[in-house]
């Protein structure tokens, strides 16, 4: 069973996944052994042909570090998907998507549509405000124009979820601290584990 964290960067999906670990929950990521299955094999090759397009990523640098990742996250995702019990990612295939949703305005469609889905994808929310002073308190390099195109991308993210009837749970951690959101995370999959 495959549990996802996703969010813009600072939502508070490291947290969280720390927080649920004290519970006793089963976390992970990536493993050098993942293959990616047959039947992504067509998605994990339109991904890196993307990426490895000049006319759409000329400059951007650490591109093969996010497209490697994307691709080792496809694989994780499979590896996940085939254990009988919860396990939750920190970041997997739908929050490497973001990277790909931020650069090429609305040509990315493609990628959530064929994206597979995990079991829950818990969706981390907070207000703009809190967002950005999370960014500055942290002392994160992350340019605010990016942040403010992941915090726009991220509801049109969810909705084509939604739409493929992926079970999203959906958090505010502006608003509740990690334990209690946590508690609200082990209880859902506690209900789809039933």
């Amino acid at each position: 069973m495959l549990i996802e964290m996703f969010g813009v960067p600072t939502s508070g999906k490291s947290t969280l996944v720390k927080e649920i670990r004290k519970f006793g929950m089963m976390t992970s990521g990536f493993s050098d052994n993942d293959d990616v299955p047959d039947k992504w094999d067509s998605f994990a090759r339109r991904i890196t042909k993307t990426y490895d397009n000049p006319t759409i990523f000329n400059t951007d640098k650490g591109l093969d570090k996010i497209k490697n990742n994307t691709i080792r996250a496809l694989a994780a995702s499979h590896r996940g998907a085939t254990y009988d019990y919860p396990i939750v990612f920190d970041e997997l295939v739908a929050q490497y998507g973001m990277s790909l949703a931020i650069r090429l305005e609305r040509k990315w469609f493609w990628y959530f549509n064929e994206m597979p889905l995990p079991d829950l994808l818990v969706y981390l929310t907070a207000h703009r405000t809190v967002l950005l002073k999370r960014t500055q308190n942290r002392g994160k390099v992350i340019k605010i124009q990016k942040l403010e195109r992941c915090m726009d991308c991220a509801p049109i993210i969810i909705d084509i979820l939604r739409r493929r009837n992926c079970q999203i749970l959906e958090l505010d951690t502006g608003t509740h601290n990690p334990t209690a959101c946590a508690q609200k995370t082990i209880r859902r999959i506690h209900i789809l584990c039933v």
